[in-house]
């Protein structure tokens, strides 16, 4: 681990992906997990060349992606990055299985939110979106609607249900801006919730489905305490990977687009 960039003012024109983790209603959807899994997994691609990925901690103290990580607040927090003049952004390294994934992180604050601190994350969100090639906002289960203003500022915004009518409900009714890449997620799936998935897929063109997967469970001891324990299903693992292309193609198609219309 070790210090490696600074970010410093604002720059308008940006060339990486923003996405947003987003379910806006309750706890429990899987939410967290899944923004976890997919950045660890496509910051450890190393063809045709690594991409940087920022995740940024949107949650609170508990059951967030900051306490799976570290089990405590690790400076900078999401507040830093907005009142601080200069943020040191560290690489963390973690081996996953033989692989190494480097992940850029930015915890969640103890500090209460904001309606200011969020409208200013909007605004430096073209600053990150110009250094990294991926910046992942996981946002709380509850949330306001500068929360919401600025999950649809973002490029890409992956909307998590669990599969309970209401949550899914719920979901369908958001509203999305128009010029944004939306994938809604059933997490948790099993094939009986097929009209749930059927439910999603009338409102959004894209609609993947997560499975069931028990060992998850053991990430509440921490991502080391999982990764010697726990035991991933073959289809939780490629209904994962079916996920992390979908976002890494988007990236890449972006990219491309930008340098057509440079």
């Amino acid at each position: 681990m070790s210090s490696v960039l600074s970010i410093v003012g604002v720059r308008i024109l940006s060339s990486g992906l923003a996405v947003a983790f987003y379910s806006g209603s309750r706890g429990g959807t899987g939410k967290t997990t899944l923004s976890l899994l997919t950045s660890l997994l496509i910051s450890a691609i190393e063809v045709p060349k690594r991409p940087s990925v920022l995740f940024i901690d949107l949650g609170y103290e508990v059951n967030s992606a900051t306490y799976i990580l570290f089990s405590r607040i690790v400076p900078p927090t999401y507040v830093d990055l907005v009142k601080a003049d200069e943020v040191d952004l560290c690489e963390y390294r973690i081996n996953l299985n033989g692989k190494e994934s480097r992940l850029y992180f930015v915890s969640c604050s103890d500090v209460l939110v904001t309606d200011d601190i969020l409208l200013k994350l909007r605004h430096v969100l073209p600053v990150l979106k110009k250094e990294f090639d991926l910046v992942v906002l996981d946002f709380p289960s509850s949330v306001s609607k500068y929360h919401h203003e600025l999950a649809t500022s973002c490029d890409v915004v992956v909307l998590v249900s669990d599969c309970s009518e209401l949550t899914v409900k719920y979901v369908t009714k958001l509203p999305i801006p128009g010029d944004r890449y939306v994938v809604a997620v059933l997490n948790k799936y099993r094939k009986e919730f097929l009209d749930l998935k059927l439910k999603l897929g009338e409102v959004f063109p894209v609609v993947y489905t997560v499975s069931f997967e028990s060992s998850l469970e053991l990430l509440g001891q921490g991502l080391q305490y999982f990764l010697k324990f726990g035991r991933l299903s073959k289809q939780f693992s490629q209904d994962l990977v079916n996920l992390c292309k979908f976002i890494y193609d988007i990236r890449r198609s972006c990219r491309y687009v930008y340098r057509l219309c440079r």
